[in-house]
């Protein structure tokens, strides 16, 4: 499952009806932690075109929502992005960043290297290597 939060109103409206073009399942609910938060849930695997396909669309609504937020008094320290991130168990879950930081890092690479860079510390901080990193490499790559 994916989740996607907006910080305001009906900011959520143009990524939903996007989704529902490329014939995902959704749904929309408030965050039970946030009441003010929208949450747009997928539940379903996504590949990874389509993943970026709704990151753009996501990003596009942040915009929007920090415009919302600077016109009406929003505290704009809570803004956050969101990267997908794919458990070793198969759970998807949603890692939220400073939407900042993401711009700044994907000005340097892809959106696809930033899912490799997530993907390779997700899987070492859940199945941790017991040889240390230099024993990692066969001597031919060093």
């Amino acid at each position: 499952m994916y989740d996607f939060s907006f910080l305001a109103p009906g900011v959520e409206q143009p990524f939903v009806e996007f989704a529902r073009r490329l014939g995902l399942r959704v749904k929309v609910c408030k965050d039970p932690a946030a009441e003010e938060v929208t949450l747009v849930r997928i539940y379903q695997e996504l590949d990874d075109a389509v993943c970026e396909q709704l990151e753009t669309v996501y990003e596009q609504q942040e915009e929007a929502s920090e415009q919302w937020l600077r016109q009406n008094g929003g505290d704009l320290r809570y803004a956050a992005a969101g990267l997908c991130v794919q458990l070793d168990d198969g759970r998807t879950t949603l890692a939220k960043i400073d939407p900042d930081l993401r711009g700044r890092v994907l000005m340097t690479i892809s959106y696809k290297e930033l899912g490799k860079l997530v993907a390779a510390v997700v899987e070492v901080v859940e199945n941790p290597p017991e040889v240390s990193l230099c024993r990692m490499w066969p001597a031919d790559e060093a």
